[in-house]
């Protein structure tokens, strides 16, 4: 019996096979026994016809950890019929593990039979008598159980902002044994924050109260099962505050107190201090920082302060500091003064002053001494009033004039006196001689001559002998003065009489305005007044008499001939005409209000000029003629001088030159001539006399070539020709254009290129070595001009820059060869033969050189020296050369050489060596002696010179050179020591060396586990004057893996991205933190032999290694690539498990701006797996990227454009970019 199997949907509950099909399948399980029905019987009986087949229902989407069951649906059909029996086949790949006999309608196959995902068959047989009537076929498929976890654990319980949390799971359970990829996440509000298991809490913003959730989802690969979750709520540390006074010696009122404070908060948070102050127990309200006021305080009161600091979240414990006692304060004055500082002998003196005392609750009293020089002339002890003022009055009675007085106040608070305070000492004054009248006396008016006396009136109460002086605002001294005319009208005369009674002196005025005599205006002239015509400037001037010697100013009116007026003394004649006349008045304002004036009239009268001739010179020209003169003569009857304007036209349309010298170019057009007018106009100055005109003829000018030049001066085989052209025309105003033909010299005869009229010839016409000629024909829409030729000769093109690389990158002087091997060979566009020349440089100086078509040459060893050896190498085609490519290595000395590819330093500051680093692999063949070499830079020969081997990182011990073996993983046999080796030149530089020998024949099986590695810590301490001191570090010793089962064992099996570093030495050492070499080993990949995921992983998706060493960069650098030279990097992306499904990763170049695609790039994409050192159940699938320039240039080049680089990753319909940068270097 032959099974057809059919494909199945998740929805399909069973697969009917009809008879006919049923008859064909394949017989793989005996026939069943008999059914209790089937029973043997006498009577012989028809088998029933017509028969349906059975109708039946299956497991749908059945576990593994479920049974199969099959029913028949349709039993009525057959359960009335004697002698049926029914048999079911269970089997899946043709293997049947039951076959059951059975009366009943259904049948169960148990789950311990299945698997997930294989397919199970059932066949159905319905049978008469043994004689099969009819059958079906049914089949399901197991899927997969969805895994499930018991607990999840946050540590710590209670973090703070500081702490790092871990989230752990356990009890991870699946039926199927399928891989546990359960996946974490951490959670603040329902927002993801970290899908890593361990999170610094301090990285994500978070606060106190903030809740951190858990969550954990089962995962078999397959199916998630249900999240399990758990929280932690996040703890705050309490600020810590420290205070205390910055003085604690006697405070008085008058005194602030001021506290210093600090304070410290473990979580990182900005800390607040909030100051209380205390008087005699009682909170000072309103004092609420580090400095207290002395208005706070009086005398007798105890001070103290409470200082509380505040993170924002929590208040800390609260610093109480000691108690001070204000100590009482003395009264003080201050303020003082005398009312008057220039008393006179009959004035009372009044002394003011305002006390003050700190201590505001005591009463305060002052005694007022008033002193003559230092005679004391009164006494008396006085109360303050209110606002803490004193007064007191001394009478005048007490002294006389010239007496020097002051007075002193000695302040008092009841307990203690303050310090006495004087005031300034004034002296009694003379009393000032008393002014009564000054009187002025003239005959008549007052007038600018007039001659007048000055007098005054006095009286003095000291009988003082008095002296009279007087003066006048003229200048003049004296009684009286006889006025000169200096004064005008209506000015002020005044007389200053000074009175003086030996000391002092008094003064008094008199005054009186002077009166005006009135101007009289007598005769008026205009000048000139002959040959005045339009545009004439003439004058107007009066003659006065005015007895004071002063007018007002002289008013000026024009009157015109159409009746018009104008003021002015000084006016242009507007249009004049014959027999015209103009009148010119002037008048004067006098003080007294009457006018005087006078008028003065003349007549204007002129003959206009004549043009008597007029030419052009030439009479006929072109453009090539620059200049055009017209030549005209005229006369005048009136003999006034004459001018001659020009105006020009051409073709009727008026030009704008007005000289009579006319430039050309002549824009005549597409015309062949046309027509030149020069019309002159005689002018006498007054008027335009008649026009007079001459035409000559203009004829069109040819076009020129006046300049060229071609695109590229010294074009080469690839380069497309294009010359630019320069044409001129003396017609300005014609369009010009030009035609080209284009010539190919052969065997000195040039052939026409015919097609290529252009000012482009493609470069397909030629090749190196030819010259091309293009002959230029200028055309300006007339005619045309003559021709040109510009020749020019096809260069060689240069061959492009090599890429090279020098091995290894150091060497031992005298010792190592170096090599110099050219990567990217160089193309030349002419397809000559290439020779590469080399050239080695011991630092700037030319060692050797050698030309040769090989890519690799050596330079001996023999040959080396301590320090830079640089290789350089450009490409020659025999004529032009190509740039240098350069690459060095670092020759070492003797002392200097890395032992074993390694050596590590301690105590080295100046960065020149590798320093001692926290973690040091040392991996080595079974049996092989490894030597360990440490170079010290600090050397003390009496120091601790010791190396511990333990399983621990304890040690003990006192000086010398100490060894301790335990065994430990059964990997070291023994360790020995040289002694050291000193520098010659240097005794603080010193190298220690131990050798550590590895048991033979023991491997380790590294492809069970990639959490940990067999290995010995060792306590190192060099040369140290103490023991114990921070120079020590742990250290780990392992032997060679043979990772990929091919009885080769290497260290570089343990790093299979990165086989080019070390990976054929027979010692292998890796540093995890180094500093000071030139080209340091990546530190990041001693972590690959741990876990692979934190070598490659950055959360989320992106580039984690551009330069393609195999070693996740920590800052991503730009990707620089080299224009026509066609190149390839590599690097790694790591992309979670639950965002990428196979192989579905792409990469494009884009411009950032418009989204535009980028073309000449390239991908080829590998997936890694466990082979690759990836570890088997990683929560993420990592890709090794190859990433292809093919050298076309584009809008990259040159410009320092950065564009994006983009990992598209394909999950269903969603795509994730991450940008990075590219940039093309011309």
């Amino acid at each position: 019996m032959k099974h057809l199997l059919l494909p199945l949907t998740l929805l399909l509950n069973a697969c009917i096979i009809s008879d006919e099909q049923q008859k064909n399948k394949e017989e793989n399980i005996t026939d069943g026994t008999p059914s209790p029905s089937d029973e043997p019987s006498d009577e012989i009986l028809d088998p029933p016809e017509d028969l349906n087949p059975p109708d039946l229902q299956i497991s749908n989407e059945p576990t593994t950890v479920d049974d199969l069951i099959v029913t028949i649906l349709n039993e009525n059909e057959y359960s009335s019929i004697e002698g049926i029996s029914l048999s079911y086949s269970w089997y899946k790949n043709n293997e049947a593990p039951d076959v059951q006999n059975s009366s009943e309608y259904s049948s169960v196959l148990s789950a311990e039979h299945t698997a997930k995902a294989e397919t199970w068959f059932v066949d159905v047989n319905i049978l008469w008598n043994d004689e099969e009537l009819t059958s079906a076929t049914a089949s399901t498929t197991i899927i997969n159980t969805i895994p499930q976890i018991e607990n999840v654990n946050i540590l710590p319980s209670e973090p703070v902002r500081s702490s790092s949390v871990l989230c752990s799971y356990s009890g991870f359970e699946d039926p199927d044994n399928d891989t546990d990829e359960s996946e974490q996440i951490w959670l603040v509000d329902g927002n993801t924050i970290s899908t890593n298991s361990e999170i610094s809490i301090g990285e994500f913003d978070l606060e106190p109260g903030d809740v951190l959730t858990c969550s954990v989802t089962p995962y078999d690969g397959e199916t998630l099962g249900v999240p399990l979750e758990t929280e932690a709520t996040i703890l705050n540390q309490l600020p810590v505050a420290s205070a205390t006074y910055i003085s604690t010696d006697s405070i008085y009122t008058t005194e602030h107190i001021e506290i210093e404070a600090s304070a410290i908060d473990d979580d990182g948070d900005s800390v607040e201090l909030k100051y209380e102050w205390f008087s005699d127990g009682v909170l000072i309200t309103n004092a609420n920082t580090n400095r207290l006021d002395s208005s706070y305080t009086s005398s007798g009161q105890e001070i103290y302060a409470i200082v509380t600091p505040n993170d924002g979240y929590d208040d800390g414990e609260p610093v109480t500091l000691s108690t001070i006692t204000i100590t009482n304060s003395l009264p003080s004055v201050g303020n003082i003064s005398i009312d008057n500082l220039l008393p006179q002998t009959n004035d009372d003196l009044t002394v003011t002053a305002i006390l003050a005392d700190e201590d505001s609750d005591q009463t305060l009293v002052a005694t007022v001494e008033w002193y003559n020089g230092t005679n004391l002339l009164d006494s008396e002890t006085i109360a303050v009033d209110s606002n803490l003022a004193i007064t007191h009055t001394l009478s005048s009675s007490l002294f006389s004039k010239g007496d020097q007085i002051s007075a002193t106040i000695t302040p008092e608070d009841g307990f203690s006196s303050g310090e006495p305070l004087s005031s300034q000492t004034v002296e009694i004054l003379n009393t000032l001689p008393v002014l009564q009248d000054v009187v002025l006396s003239y005959s008549g008016s007052l007038f600018n001559d007039s001659s007048v006396v000055c007098s005054a009136t006095y009286s003095d109460v000291d009988n003082d002998v008095i002296v009279e002086t007087y003066s006048w605002n003229d200048g003049s001294e004296g009684a009286s003065v006889t006025l000169d005319g200096s004064l005008t009208p209506l000015e002020e005369l005044v007389c200053t009489a000074s009175i003086s009674d030996g000391e002092q002196t008094v003064e008094g005025t008199a005054s009186q305005t002077i009166e005006d005599r009135p101007t009289q205006i007598i005769a008026v002239d205009i000048t000139p007044d002959e040959n005045l015509w339009t545009g004439s400037e003439t004058s107007c001037e009066a003659e006065f008499i005015d007895l004071d010697g002063f007018s007002n100013a002289i008013q000026y009116e024009w009157t015109l001939p159409d009746g018009t007026t104008q003021n002015g003394e000084n006016i242009t004649l507007p249009e004049m005409s014959n027999n015209s006349e103009i009148s010119c008045t002037a008048s004067v304002n006098n003080i007294d209000g009457s006018i005087s004036s006078a008028t003065h009239s003349v007549t204007i009268s002129n003959t206009p000029p004549e043009i008597t001739s007029i030419s052009i010179s030439p009479p006929e020209l072109t453009n090539a003629i620059s200049n055009v003169v017209c030549s005209a003569q005229a006369t005048d009857d009136d003999n006034d001088p004459t001018s001659i304007s020009y105006s020009w036209r051409l073709n009727d349309e008026p030009l704008d030159e007005t000289d009579a010298l006319l430039s050309g170019p002549f824009a005549i057009g597409a015309a062949l001539s046309a027509d030149l007018t020069c019309t002159a106009t005689a002018n006498d100055g007054k008027q335009d006399g008649s026009s007079e005109s001459a035409t000559a003829i203009v004829r069109n000018s040819s076009p020129e070539v006046s300049g060229y030049s071609f695109s590229n001066s010294s074009p080469t085989t690839n380069d497309d020709i294009i010359i630019t052209t320069v044409l001129s025309d003396l017609d300005a105003d014609q369009s010009l254009s030009a035609s080209y033909q284009w010539y190919l010299e052969d065997s000195g005869t040039d052939i026409l290129i015919s097609g290529e009229e252009g000012s482009l010839l493609p470069s397909s016409y030629f090749s190196g070595g030819d010259t091309v000629t293009v002959v230029i024909t200028p055309f300006d829409g007339v005619t045309e001009g003559s021709t040109t030729r510009a020749s020019i000769s096809i260069s060689n093109s240069s061959p492009t820059t090599p890429s090279i690389v020098v091995t290894p990158s150091e060497g031992e002087a005298g010792a190592d060869n170096i090599r110099c091997q050219i990567n990217i060979q160089s193309i030349d566009p002419d397809n000559d033969d290439i020779e590469y020349v080399f050239e080695w440089f011991q630092d700037s100086t030319l060692m050797d050189t050698l030309t040769t078509s090989e890519t690799t040459v050596v330079y001996e060893g023999e040959l080396t020296t301590e320090g830079t050896l640089t290789c350089s190498v450009y490409a020659t085609d025999g004529t032009d050369s190509s740039a240098s490519a350069e690459a060095s290595a670092e020759i070492l000395g003797a002392y200097d050489l890395l032992e074993h590819d390694f050596e590590l330093s301690m105590n080295d500051l100046d960065n020149d060596r590798l320093d001692l680093p926290s973690w040091l692999y040392i991996f080595g063949g079974g049996g092989e002696t490894i030597p360990l070499t440490f170079l010290v830079t600090d050397y003390d020969s009496t120091g601790y010179n010791t190396i511990f081997i333990k399983e621990n990182t304890n040690q003990g011990g006192s000086g010398g050179n100490q060894f301790q073996l335990a065994d430990v993983y059964q990997v070291l046999e023994t360790i020995d020591t040289d002694d050291p080796i000193i520098n010659p030149n240097d005794s603080s530089e010193a190298k220690f060396t131990f050798y550590l020998t590895l048991k033979a024949g023991d491997e380790i099986n590294y492809s069970s586990s990639f959490n940990t590695i067999p290995g010995l810590e060792i306590f190192i301490n060099v040369a140290s004057t103490v023991a114990n001191l921070s120079t020590k570090t742990v250290r780990k010793v392992g032997l060679n893996v043979d990772h990929d089962n091919d009885e080769t064992y290497s260290a570089a099996e343990l790093f299979p991205l990165n086989p080019n570093k070390n990976a054929s030495l027979d010692h292998y050492v890796y540093s995890y933190a180094h500093t000071g070499q030139t080209d340091p080993l990546d530190a990041t990949v001693a972590s690959l032999r741990y876990q692979r995921d934190n070598l490659l992983n950055t959360i989320g998706m992106g580039l984690n290694d551009i330069d393609g060493d195999g070693i996740r960069d920590e800052v991503l650098s730009s990707f620089e690539f080299q224009e026509n030279e066609p190149s390839t990097i590599s690097f790694y992306v790591a992309i979670e498990n639950g965002i990428i499904s196979g192989n579905d990763l792409d990469f494009e170049v884009l411009n950032p701006i418009d989204a535009g695609f980028i073309s000449g790039f390239s991908f080829t994409i590998t997936k890694l797996d466990v082979d690759d050192g990836i570890a088997p159940y990683s929560n993420y699938v990592y890709f090794k990227t190859d990433m292809s320039y093919d050298g076309t240039p584009s809008d990259l080049v040159g410009m320092n454009r950065s564009f994006a680089l983009f990992t598209k990753v394909i999950s269903g319909t969603e795509l994730y970019y991450t940008q990075h940068y590219i940039t093309i270097d011309p």
